[in-house]
């Protein structure tokens, strides 16, 4: 089977090598399709095989994925179905940068199934800067010589919009905006039944849509703080997360965000004050106990409170330091 009106002329030849047996699918955008794929040369030399992963690849279709004919291709196949594309070197000039980003989402996914610490981000539809080459040397000497490539796809699963949870990159504004009260409720549960981490998770991703929404407004103007405000709460119970788990700088770094914003803010400056106590940061934690002491004098059993953690902290950093005192005293006569 030939794709295209005129088989000597078409850029995209297909030859059928198993039919799928359903009608072919409606491929609207926001469909998510997944498939194997198999790149090869023309004399059958194998650049890429996802098979070999165990994990099939996926794209939504009217995101622009960054080799067009891919799509083209897929959306005239039927579930099941497993065919070879043999491609014009014109039409896939972006394939070794596009490759070289998909190995390294799929080794990525790997380390993640063992639990690798060292992950690094990446999106397999991305570009990396090419000055000093791809690091594969097939796509290097693909990206020097282009030449004609065979792609055999088979079509695993089509799911129609409304069918999955699209990967936040993909959505809208407005989703994003729908999304943020679901996520925040989300981590409250997590945070009530002491899932702390899991609860930072959720807090975290609704915090990123606020960043997302509030990068295309102008800082400082109305709808930049309407955002900043509502905002606020998420960054709290994140703080709070972060002090539950020990990450007192996060916890700092976070509420300082606020007080940017807001001197004023009670719940920030007493939880920064916290974070500094643990992480030791004494006379910071010190500016902050008293700035609540001068500001706070309307509330009684906040007051009682930042006075007996300031007094705490006094009688800590004053033990500490007869300890540093006779420990040195100690090793000066030793």
């Amino acid at each position: 089977m030939i794709y295209g009106p005129d088989a000597s002329k078409c850029p995209i030849k297909k030859q059928v090598l198993n039919a799928g047996k359903e009608p072919l699918p409606e491929f609207v955008d926001e469909t998510k399709i997944f498939f194997h794929f198999l790149t090869t040369t023309q004399d059958g030399t194998v650049i890429d095989d996802t098979r070999k992963y165990k994990k099939p690849m996926e794209i939504t279709l009217g995101h622009q994925f960054k080799i067009e004919c891919w799509e083209t291709c897929l959306k005239t196949m039927r579930l099941g179905e497993i065919a070879k594309f043999s491609v014009d070197k014109d039409l896939i000039g972006v394939y070794p940068a596009v490759a070289k980003q998909i190995r390294d989402y799929y080794k990525n996914q790997m380390k993640e199934h063992k639990h690798d610490e060292e992950h690094e981000n990446h999106h397999c539809c991305g570009f990396m800067a090419l000055e000093q080459g791809l690091g594969h040397e097939d796509l290097d000497r693909l990206m020097r010589h282009p030449e004609p490539l065979d792609f055999t796809f088979e079509l695993i699963k089509v799911l129609h919009p409304g069918e999955f949870e699209k990967d936040t990159y993909l959505l809208n504004d407005e989703e994003k905006q729908r999304q943020i009260p679901d996520l925040k409720l989300a981590g409250n549960n997590l945070y009530n039944v002491g899932k702390y981490d899991e609860a930072a998770s959720k807090y975290g991703q609704a915090l990123q849509f606020f960043e997302d929404l509030m990068l295309k407004e102008k800082p400082n103007d109305v709808e930049w703080r309407q955002l900043d405000l509502q905002r606020r709460p998420l960054l709290l119970n994140f703080i709070q997360c972060k002090l539950k788990l020990g990450d007192f700088y996060s916890a700092i770094e976070h509420a300082t965000t606020i007080l940017d914003s807001d001197p004023t803010d009670r719940k920030a400056r007493y939880r920064r004050a916290r974070a500094h106590v643990s992480a030791w940061n004494v006379e910071a934690a010190k500016n902050d106990y008293k700035y609540l002491l001068e500001n706070v004098k309307d509330d009684d059993k906040v007051l009682t409170l930042v006075q007996y953690e300031l007094q705490q902290l006094v009688q800590a950093e004053h033990n500490k330091y007869q300890e540093d005192k006779s420990r040195l005293s100690g090793k000066m006569f030793s």
